[in-house]
């Protein structure tokens, strides 16, 4: 079928019949003989150092197998959490990050604590039976406070609490186009941070076989391969030793393409006690300790002609990192290199700062800044037409990048292959009723 058939016609997904009939198969229907179950002891509080951990009670809990903390995965666990270059190669500080906190916990939700034990109920009881001692610390929890002078450290060890700070394009490349604007409009746009919130929560079940030093992992993951290759590195295995077994997903939304501390210290666990060792995330966990989505606000500025010619944009990115760089959490400010739209400028400014506070980390979700720089550059548009009292509409139509003009490379360097967005819009206002909602 040659693909401009697929257009608009009704294409039947070959997985529907196999979930819709219950045959799907996720990660807590797995089952391996002699599992012990874990329950990880997180932080109740944002940012303390750990003063003590008290595991009697619980290592003395029914059906207990053991109780672990940091110091027990020296020499099974190495290196810190990866950290892509991504959109910001240069980095200002990138914490360390083992999978168990030792003596400072960052954020609530870092685990401080593993029990292992015969069945999930007994693992998480004797979880509760953990005494921790905390020394709370100051939380940094807004943005522009942690930018401040003498504000509290993210990290007590940190020189500040910037992650990165990069300019794509200075002021100047702006400054005469704005020279010979007739109006300009500013505004501070917020994109609130999220949970992901997948359907199916996350989920490890590790069998390492001591004989042949091999692993097997099955989890809910987008992205198997790269697990394989951080956790392998970080148990000091060859990647030919370990399989990662990804069955179906139910959901993710970016949030489970990176690697957690739990899909390292579940693996080392079963190492360690040379038995399948299985965690299946609660909604509560999810919620707190998946990684979120967005956290972001920009301040922007837009030069236009009082004939609605949009002329350049200046665009400053402020990004809550959380309390740990994402392993893809430079992704986020491809929103400053997007930010353009599907318009013509002469020029656009774009600097990234990526803040760290006590906060779960973000990493990309669903389009991972596209939709950001959408909702940016539509936004501001919309606000230039409100200036002039123009139909915002026109405005658009007025600087769409024109069919002829493909391919077009537009203000980073980056190609738009193709596109009709008049025509688009044009079936979206007929669709809507548009000339009736101005009337």
């Amino acid at each position: 079928m040659a693909v401009s058939q697929f257009v608009g016609a009704k294409i039947h997904r070959r997985e529907d019949p196999r979930l819709i009939t219950g045959h799907g198969h996720y990660i807590d229907d797995f089952t391996r003989q002699g599992t012990a179950y874990a329950a990880f002891v997180r932080s109740p509080v944002a940012h303390a150092r750990v003063k003590s951990i008290d595991v009697t009670d619980a290592s003395k809990a029914p059906g207990v197998v053991g109780v672990y903390t940091a110091r027990d995965f020296k020499g099974q666990l190495a290196g810190t959490h990866p950290a892509a270059p991504a959109f910001v190669a240069e980095k200002k500080y990138v914490p360390e990050r083992f999978p168990i906190a030792e003596k400072e916990v960052t954020y609530q939700g870092e685990i401080v604590a593993v029990v292992l034990a015969e069945s999930k109920g007994q693992a998480a009881d004797a979880a509760n039976m953990i005494q921790v001692d905390y020394d709370e610390l100051p939380a940094v929890m807004d943005l522009e406070k942690a930018l401040a002078k003498g504000a509290p450290k993210a990290h007590e060890a940190g020189p500040d609490n910037v992650c990165w700070d990069f300019t794509y394009t200075p002021l100047d490349l702006t400054e005469a186009a704005f020279k010979e604007a007739d109006v300009v409009v500013k505004e501070r746009i917020l994109q609130n941070r999220l949970a992901p919130v997948p359907m199916e929560p996350r989920g490890v079940l590790a069998d390492y076989e001591g004989f042949d030093k091999k692993l097997t992992m099955w989890l809910s993951s987008q992205n198997p391969h790269f697990i394989r290759l951080f956790v392998s590195g970080a148990l000091g295995l060859k990647e030919s030793q370990v399989r990662v077994i990804s069955p179906d997903v139910g959901g993710g939304f970016g949030s489970k393409i990176s690697p957690y501390p739990e899909d390292y210290l579940v693996p080392a666990l079963s190492r360690m006690i040379a038995r399948p060792v299985k965690w299946i995330e609660t909604r509560t966990e999810s919620i707190q300790n998946a990684t979120h989505g967005r956290g972001q606000f920009y301040d922007c500025e837009v030069a236009a002609k009082k004939d609605g010619t949009l002329l350049a944009m200046r665009v400053v990115q402020y990004v809550d990192v959380g309390a740990y760089h994402g392993t893809f959490g430079a992704f986020q400010p491809v929103a400053c290199l997007m930010a353009g739209g599907g318009y013509k400028w002469k020029g656009i400014s774009a600097r990234t700062i990526g803040v760290l506070t006590n906060r779960v980390p973000t990493d990309p979700y669903r389009g991972a800044g596209r939709p950001e720089a959408t909702h940016l550059v539509e936004r501001m548009v919309d606000l230039v037409a409100l200036e002039l009292k123009m139909d915002p509409v026109d405005i658009r139509k007025k600087n769409f990048i024109q069919p002829q003009d493909f391919p077009f490379t537009q203000n980073f360097g980056l190609v738009v292959d193709s596109g009709d967005y008049e025509k688009s819009l044009d079936k979206a206002l007929q669709l809507a009723g548009y000339a009736e909602l101005r009337k």
